[in-house]
């Protein structure tokens, strides 16, 4: 029903419709449809006709009208206005006005009608439209060298100090009494040693860091060339763009209207010598759609 209502539960089998509610579950399943302010988190989940907003894993929609979906894997029979991110998307019929944003696999197998966008980047997303992200992990990095650089050098400088004075100090080591002078440099060394350790453990902590940030960027960089499109559909009607974004901006688009040379064709971005292009290629294993499709069997068949 709608309301205030917060729902929180591992399996959650609802046999109509739900309203403005939150749902929180493992496995859902909702042979209705949902109220367009739902807001539903799942692991596994089923819907008939989504209108809300959503968020999970695997997910099998039958009708999606106008409802957002962010997930790893989605499914969806008919897709009409519908907003879709995820990293592999199946669908079977997408009708006017869907914003899909495929992060690995996209496979439309029976038709595509009028105004879709396909969107292929590695910063616009449904609840992301700039590149602050990227810019933000640039100018992190760019710190965390200069902070590693200087932690570098101040080792490299404690480094060299304590090997130029360990003769003496085993000298020292060895001497029963030390005099005033002999005692400070002894309390010098060993508080250098502690010093060179302490950057050790920065060091190594700075280095993990900024391994993490370069490996985000350089995936940022490169997932929008490990994109694949799948037009299976034998119907295509007009105004359908796919749009790539090689770069880790928004200001350089490439533009492609899907029309009926695309059928049976897999696009993706190539990597030219001097720009990147759109691809169109026969060249494609049936094996790589059935492998996406693979994924939703079991959804489908609790459901059916």
């Amino acid at each position: 029903k709608s309301g205030i209502v917060n729902v929180q539960a591992s399996d959650i089998k609802v046999n109509g419709s739900i309203g403005a509610t939150k749902l929180y579950g493992k496995n859902i399943s909702i042979k209705g449809l949902t109220h367009a302010k739902s807001e539903i988190f799942a692991q596994d989940i089923f819907i008939t006709t989504h209108k809300g907003t959503l968020q999970a894993d695997t997910v099998y929609i039958k009708n999606l009208e106008n409802g957002i979906v962010i997930a790893k894997n989605v499914f969806v029979e008919n897709c009409m206005g519908g907003k879709i991110e995820a990293e592999n998307i199946y669908i079977c019929n997408l009708l006017t006005d869907n914003t899909l944003y495929p992060r690995k696999n996209l496979i439309i197998t029976n038709n595509i009608k009028f105004k879709n966008n396909i969107v292929v980047s590695p910063l616009v997303s449904i609840e992301n439209n700039s590149d602050t992200e990227c810019e933000n992990l640039k100018n992190l990095s760019l710190k965390i060298k200069s902070k590693l650089d200087d932690t570098i050098s101040k080792m490299q400088n404690y480094y060299d100090y304590l090997i130029k004075n360990q003769i003496k100090i085993i000298k020292l080591q060895k001497t029963e009494k030390l005099n005033a002078i002999d005692m400070k440099f002894s309390n010098l060394y060993h508080d250098i040693i502690k010093k060179y350790n302490h950057l050790s453990v920065l060091y190594k902590k700075l280095i993990k860091l900024k391994y993490q940030i370069d490996a985000k960027l350089n995936f940022l960089n490169e997932m929008v060339y490990n994109v694949k499109i799948y037009i299976k559909a034998e119907n295509i009607g007009e105004d359908n763009f796919l749009k790539f974004y090689p770069k880790t901006n928004t200001e350089l688009e490439l533009k492609h209207q899907i029309n009926l040379k695309d059928y049976e064709k897999v696009l993706y971005l190539e990597k030219g010598q001097q720009a990147s292009y759109i691809k169109s290629s026969q060249d494609y294993s049936e094996s790589d759609i059935e492998e996406v499709k693979i994924i939703f069997e079991k959804l489908e068949k609790d459901n059916s």
